[in-house]
């Protein structure tokens, strides 16, 4: 299941968001095995204008497999130089996954470099997989 409600409705507390589906989000992402997965945003290249604040969104879910667990999620962002850790999960319970329970997160930022790439590490407990869509929601400098 894909998002349902955009991170675009909320966001004007930043700002105005910028809008491109092509470069701020990146659905149905297939996670796979038991091993850390990195994943960026967006898929090619880099933002551009460049962020400074706003949102990031993550969901995964439609785990697969014998019940298959999220142990790890790390995003950070950077300008090609300088990077900043923004969030980090390793719940002391793995956080289940499957076709009725996932993990879907809001993460609020606001950096002091021009962010142009989001990455997001995963660590899925066993092996098997689930999909993950990312949506970035974010705004250059004061607009």
């Amino acid at each position: 299941m894909s998002f349902t409600n955009r991170l675009y409705s909320i966001v004007p507390s930043f700002g105005v968001p910028l809008l491109s589906d092509t470069n701020y989000l990146n659905a149905n992402v297939a996670l796979s095995g038991a091993s850390q997965q990195t994943t960026t945003i967006p898929n090619t290249s880099t933002f551009a204008p460049t962020i400074t604040r706003g949102y990031i969104r993550v969901k995964i879910y439609n785990g697969t497999g014998t019940a298959p667990t999220l142990t790890d999620l790390v995003v950070t962002v950077t300008d090609g130089t300088t990077t900043v850790y923004i969030y980090v999960a390793h719940p002391n319970t793995a956080f289940p996954l499957s076709t009725t329970s996932w993990f879907d997160v809001t993460i609020p930022f606001c950096v002091d470099i021009n962010v142009n790439t989001v990455t997001v590490k995963t660590t899925l407990g066993v092996p098997g997989g689930a999909t993950m869509d990312l949506e970035v929601s974010g705004t250059s400098g004061t607009s």
